[in-house]
């Protein structure tokens, strides 16, 4: 049987290694970008707020040297536990758990997103 990229193990490999392995198509399938930062990779979105037309980091995930993860959505931390069955020992360690993960904060920010507006 063949690995396929996403399957690959990548917990051995940098964040600038793992930010080689992922697809631009899973980024610009939601408007993620991608950056690396002070040893993390960065994946986050931005958008513009309409009240004063400043730029702002709607949701990211960070994936640390060490590669644990960081997630936030509406400038808030998510909590691991909510995301956890995401990860192996809350750890990334397939390219196929971030992609995972960006499709998962999109989710949580649409949802963040009709929430407000419900209230």
């Amino acid at each position: 049987m063949v690995e396929s990229e996403d399957d690959v193990d990548v917990s051995v490999l940098t964040v600038e290694e793992l930010a080689m392995m992922v697809r631009p198509e899973d980024l610009t399938a939601h408007g993620f970008t991608i950056s690396l930062v002070d040893d993390s990779l960065l994946v986050y979105l931005i958008r513009i707020r309409i009240v004063d037309n400043i730029p702002d980091i709607a949701a990211s995930v960070c994936v640390k040297s060490e590669h644990s993860v960081v997630v936030t959505v509406d400038r808030k931390v998510v909590p691991a536990s909510q995301y956890k069955d995401l990860l192996i020992q809350g750890q990334l360690k397939l390219v196929s758990q971030l992609t995972n993960l960006m499709e998962w904060v999109n989710a949580k920010l649409v949802a963040s997103k009709r929430l407000g507006m419900e209230l």
